[in-house]
């Protein structure tokens, strides 16, 4: 990962977060060059199982007008995008009574005079979430 980019969870949403609630994140460029994201801004969730990363379901649905979805560079507007996640506990952890720590990954790709470069850029944070 790089700091291109900062993910972070709102504030709102750190205060009794649960797996299958909206929990909110917001999204800000930190570099001089604009980011561009597939409309679900290559958001992945991870909780830890067996000494690794699990990958879990997102339930968020996301939406745009186009095929990607473009971060500013960070002096101009648009800079910074606010979204939700919604994360679905595995089956196997149904009956889970104490905290998960939860992964939030998202994953662009930069873009240099207006063409997208091929190179990945990204960011994570790291929460508790209740059951």
């Amino acid at each position: 990962m790089n700091k291109t980019f900062h993910l972070i969870v709102d504030k709102s949403s750190q205060e009794n977060p649960k797996f299958g609630s909206d929990i909110q994140v917001r999204i800000e460029n930190l570099s001089e060059q604009e980011v561009s994201f597939p409309v679900d801004l290559g958001i992945k969730l991870f909780i830890v199982r067996d000494n690794g990363w699990l990958e879990i379901q997102n339930n968020n649905k996301y939406y745009s007008i186009g095929p990607a979805l473009i971060l500013k560079r960070q002096q101009e507007t648009g800079h910074r995008i606010t979204t939700g996640i919604r994360p679905v506990l595995p089956p196997d952890a149904k009956d889970a009574r104490q905290q998960e720590i939860l992964r939030i990954v998202a994953i662009g790709e930069l873009i240099s005079n207006g063409e997208k470069t091929g190179i990945p850029v990204g960011a994570y944070t790291d929460m508790f979430v209740n059951p």
